[in-house]
């Protein structure tokens, strides 16, 4: 390898072996210049094989591509914030969380992507991770086209290399549509307990509809049965029309019944 002219330095180039393999060299040079005409005489040069080092370097970056796609296309949002509590990285899932692009939200504070009533449930968060603790809890996030979105955060804290608190990083989970179908689950337990209630009421109700009616009818016969021979036909006709008008009555109540039990098959 030949070092440029008028130039000394280092520089690092692949070199292929008469075996047929490629070698990585640090080449490091120095112009040399003729005493008596000042003119470059020659060069003189010195390599090292790095190749072990630059395969570690290799290695190392394609690791980091790997593990950055894979941040990159995870499910969860992440976002990285420092100990002043600025957010300094977040992925593609965490823009659209938040509703903004990257460069909008780099620099911000967490407290500028959750609602008023999350904010000492952040604060509290926050100190946990100066204390090293990991935690997962739920908040209410306002995005930026004005939707609520219910957010499950796993947080962990960093370390930097003394063991020391150096800032935190957390995983959101959009649970939006568990929390709603949750939602519509206790308002259904609701309608179905207020229906049980009105079911167990309307039943107390009717038996004791029920009931009146068949009293009277009850009394009225036992009366004709007991004591027919000592009254005369018009009283025994009043009787009669009672027991008729307690027995429409009746019918009346279970026409009813019968109405809203169609009903309440029609609703279910």
């Amino acid at each position: 390898a030949q070092l440029p002219n008028a130039q000394n330095g280092r520089m690092i180039i692949r070199y292929r072996h008469q075996q047929g393999h490629y070698l990585w060299l640090e080449v490091s040079g120095q112009v040399i210049y003729a005493a008596e005409t000042g003119n470059i005489e020659s060069y003189i040069a010195s390599a090292r094989d790095i190749s072990a080092r630059k395969n570690v370097e290799d290695a190392l970056q394609q690791s980091e591509e790997k593990y950055r796609h894979l941040i990159e296309n995870m499910r969860g949002g992440l976002a990285v914030y420092d100990v002043d509590n600025r957010i300094t990285y977040v992925n593609d899932r965490a823009c659209e969380l938040l509703g903004d692009t990257r460069t909008q939200i780099i620099g911000q504070s967490p407290f500028g992507y959750t609602s008023p009533e999350n904010e000492a449930i952040i604060g509290e968060q926050l100190a946990r991770r100066r204390s090293l603790e990991r935690s997962s809890y739920e908040i209410v996030s306002k995005h930026k086209d004005g939707n609520t979105l219910y957010l499950l955060i796993d947080g962990a804290p960093l370390l930097d290399e003394n063991g020391g608190y150096n800032g935190g990083l957390i995983v959101m989970t959009d649970i939006t549509v568990q929390k709603q179908a949750e939602e519509a689950l206790r308002q259904a337990l609701a309608k179905e307990k207020e229906l049980s209630e009105l079911k167990s009421r309307f039943v107390t109700m009717a038996s004791h509809e029920f009931r009146t009616p068949l009293a009277s009818i009850l009394a009225m016969t036992e009366t004709l049965s007991n004591y027919r021979h000592r009254l005369s036909d018009e009283q025994i006709e009043q009787r009669l029309v009672k027991i008729k008008g307690q027995i429409a009555h009746l019918k009346n109540i279970m026409e009813d019944v019968l109405l809203l039990a169609r009903m309440q098959a029609r609703r279910f």
